[in-house]
Parts: structure tokens; C-alpha cells; sequence
């Protein structure tokens, strides 16, 4: 996270702008995985909104950058495009099943709630455990998801919003 700031920083400077600290750590909050894409998008969008308003950016301009990104399916359509892709039907379909239901909550969703949603795919106990096992495995491997304290969430906040707006 030290280093996302810093890269932030970087981006402001090299286009001769100051972003505040608590501009920052909006971004850093927003985009909760702090990868350089995501932070590049902000930023990009940040300093377009800056130079429409022609003032330094603030708190309230970073979340309403945030919210514009949204509407904006070019940049998070491929996430849901390459589970078609990588997976093929039925596992794209039953993954987006488990990602609307991870998407619905920050903290992400428990095994249990994941296996229940699944449930309506797939009614046989032990193939529903096979393929609960792979997508998870697969959507962690790809990044769409981590496990922490037993529940799978989004990795990055920019696509959870996304996915519960648009497929949840």
C-alpha cells in the first residue's frame, strides 16, 4: 500500500499536480486493490475532472470520479467477458452465481452462503464440492477474489461495485 501511494504521488508529479493525503487515501479506499491499472484510471479520470473544474481535486471529487468509472463498462467488461472465455458454460455461469453473491457484501460471502447459491446449479453434494472448489480456486488464481477469515471477497473495489451493479 506504501508503494500505491507512492506510485500515486508519482503520477501527480510527473503531470506537475499535488494530490492532498486525503485525496490519496480516498483513491487507495476506492479502489481497495491497489493494483496500478486501477490507480491509473483514477487518476487519469481525477485529472480530467481537475482540469474541468480547474481547481485541486478533493475528497468528494475522487468519489464522484469513482462513481462515473462505473457507468463506464468498457473498462471492467472484459472481467465478466473472460470467464465466457477461460471457462466455457456451465462454469462461467455458475462463477458469476458465486461472484454477484460475493459482491453483494464488502466482507464478501462465507463457503456455506457460496454452496447454497451453487445448490441451484448444481443439486449432487459431491460434484457441487468439485466445482465450489475450482471456480473458487479459479476466480482466486485470476483475481477476482481472496479468502480472508473464511469468506471470499473482491479483490478490488472498483470491480465489486461494478459486478453488483451491473450482475448482481
Amino acid at each position: 500500500e506504501d508503494t500505491a501511494r507512492e506510485f500515486l504521488r508519482s503520477l501527480a508529479l510527473g503531470e506537475r499536480e499535488v494530490l492532498s493525503e486525503a485525496v490519496i487515501e480516498r483513491t487507495m479506499e476506492l479502489a481497495g486493490w491497489p493494483i496500478p491499472y486501477h490507480l491509473q484510471v483514477l487518476f487519469a479520470n481525477l485529472q480530467v475532472h481537475q482540469r474541468d473544474t480547474g481547481r485541486d481535486a478533493t475528497v468528494d471529487d475522487v468519489d464522484a470520479v469513482f462513481e462515473a468509472l462505473l457507468k463506464q463498462h468498457v473498462i471492467f467488461d472484459s472481467w465478466h467477458e473472460r470467464l465466457s472465455l477461460e471457462l466455457g458454460e456451465p462454469a462461467a455461469s455458475q462463477a458469476n452465481l458465486l461472484l454477484s453473491a460475493c459482491a453483494a457484501d464488502p466482507h464478501g460471502a462465507s463457503r456455506d452462503v457460496l454452496d447454497t447459491r451453487l445448490s441451484a446449479k448444481i443439486v449432487d453434494v459431491d460434484q457441487r464440492t468439485r466445482e465450489l472448489r475450482y471456480l473458487l480456486d479459479v476466480l482466486e488464481h485470476d483475481g477476482y477474489l481472496r479468502e480472508a477469515n473464511e469468506r471470499y471477497a473482491f479483490r478490488s473495489n472498483l470491480l465489486r461495485e461494478f459486478w453488483k451493479r451491473r450482475y448482481a
